[in-house]
């Protein structure tokens, strides 16, 4: 296969693979648009969990990895701030990232107090990412069937200057009831959107009181919900009957 080709992941995959770095695989990537060209800061855990390394990649050249041009990290010397959420207040992005070391991320950032996050901008910036990409406890408890962790309270998801407070998902939809602060009383809303909020928030009903806008928000949870069986129902449908056909 052409280098030049492969994408940023399997480049890494290739260089560790090839090194004395080869028990070591990609854990999470960053990239910066630089002037027309991509910055490429990666970072490599070993398989037994216990070292990290750091290096600076590049696009299509292959890099050939040893002790001057990596960083170990030891596992007590890692520091989240400066070794991730620096980054996403740097004007990076995740590239890639396991959905395994999302779960460990999460699981250092809710175990430590709140004074020991000093990228307050890169923790909101990377919760922001994880809603997006839709990495969230649902997705952990499905791919790696461990209990929930769940950081997204300390970066509210807001929109159009609402605060979502709830939200119900079926299939690759989702409802959303959000609420704002208004002088004198409280304004909720109901939006249409999906997991990862792609598309953003679409349909708005509005409302100045609690109760109307729980039951609205009920109202279209049930809607996605029927509408999901509905799916289902027919491919059910569309399955037997081709069977049917057949015989």
């Amino acid at each position: 296969m052409d280098k030049e080709n492969w994408s940023i992941y399997s480049k890494a995959c290739f260089e560790m693979s090839n090194s004395e770095y080869n028990d070591y695989e990609p854990a999470y990537i960053f990239v910066k648009d630089k002037k027309g060209e991509k910055e490429i800061i990666v970072f490599g855990v070993s398989n037994d969990q216990q070292t990290m390394i750091r290096y600076i990649g590049h696009e299509t050249n292959e890099i050939k990895l040893n002790k001057d041009n990596v960083y170990e990290i030891l596992e007590w010397s890692y520091d989240m701030n400066s070794d991730f959420l620096e980054y996403f207040e740097k004007d990076y992005h995740l590239e890639f990232m396991s959905i395994e070391q999302h779960y460990g991320m999460w699981s250092i950032i809710e175990d430590n107090c709140k004074e020991d996050i000093r990228c307050l901008k890169g923790l909101q910036n990377y919760i922001s990412h994880c809603q997006s990409t839709g990495i969230n406890p649902s997705l952990f408890k499905q791919l790696l069937g461990l209990d929930s962790v769940d950081i997204s309270s300390l970066y509210p998801e807001r929109n159009a200057g609402f605060e979502v407070i709830d939200e119900f998902t079926c299939g690759n939809r989702t409802v959303v009831l959000a609420m704002k602060d208004k002088p004198n009383h409280k304004e909720f809303v109901t939006w249409r959107t999906t997991p990862d909020r792609h598309n953003g928030y679409d349909i708005g009903h509005y409302f100045t009181t609690s109760g109307k806008a729980f039951a609205d928000f009920k109202k279209r949870s049930q809607s996605i919900f029927e509408h999901y069986f509905e799916l289902k129902h027919s491919k059910f449908k569309a399955r037997f009957r081709k069977k049917e056909i057949e015989r």
